[in-house]
């Protein structure tokens, strides 16, 4: 086979494969719209993400200090009344760090990083500014990070998925009424960002619609103070076939 011909076998072959792959466009008259819906809600569980540190010359040190603190965080979280489910503890992860400055030598060791990260999954405000005041000042403790939620968020997400479903509905009734069309009946819905190659999704099998998860944003982050309200929201995507 000359070299002429290669190119042209693999560039059949190449044509051939994303024939095959893509998906047809829907053969009836369809529009797509986004459903919106949000609600302001008063956060009562906070999940705190932080790391326990120590940096010595001496690993076994540095060792003994992280051990000792992350017992006191436990201490701390039982304390306020924490249970074993709601304090989650990493492996201790130790770092050698070496001096270098002189790339071209011997980097001496110059000391050893220990940390260890933990989770705290704390119910009520109360005791989140009570155990985070503590933390704060507690020696070894880095990287103080809250983020807020809800007890009932799966309730408010099925209230919000119903609200941003009658919006999808209504901007699409205005959407066709105002072309002199009518709504048929939904095709597809997607929590994607948009219907970028949508057939791709929609177009190879019914199951894919009927596994749609319901997650959206967590709650926003802070690191000291407790806000009075967070935002939940929801955007679905759907596709309605219409009446010409």
């Amino acid at each position: 086979m000359t070299r002429l011909h290669h190119i042209f076998a693999i560039a059949v072959l190449a044509a051939v494969s994303v024939t095959a792959s893509a998906q047809p466009m829907p053969e009836f008259p369809f529009i797509t719209v986004t459903g919106e819906a949000e609600v302001e809600v008063a956060p009562d569980t906070v999940t705190v993400n932080f790391q326990v540190m120590e940096f010595n010359k001496s690993a076994e040190l540095a060792m003994e200090t992280v051990t000792e603190r992350g017992a006191e965080v436990v201490k701390l979280a039982k304390e306020h009344g924490l249970t074993h489910e709601q304090i989650e503890s990493y492996a201790i992860d130790k770092q050698v760090r070496r001096n270098r400055e002189n790339m071209n030598g011997n980097m001496d060791i110059i000391g050893y990083e220990v940390t260890q990260r933990f989770t705290l999954d704390i119910d009520g405000l109360d005791t989140y500014e009570k155990i985070m005041n503590t933390l704060m000042r507690m020696d070894n403790t880095t990287g103080l990070n809250a983020n807020f939620d809800i007890s009932n968020r799966d309730a408010v997400m099925t209230s919000l998925v119903a609200k941003a479903g009658a919006d999808a509905r209504a901007r699409a009734d205005n959407l066709a009424a105002a072309l002199d069309a009518s709504i048929k009946s939904v095709y597809a819905i997607t929590e994607d960002a948009g219907f970028d190659n949508f057939m791709a999704r929609f177009g190879v099998s019914a199951e894919k619609f009927g596994n749609m998860s319901m997650a959206a944003d967590r709650g926003r982050s802070f690191d000291l103070f407790a806000p009075e309200t967070i935002t939940l929201s929801k955007h679905i995507n759907v596709i309605f076939k219409i009446n010409p």
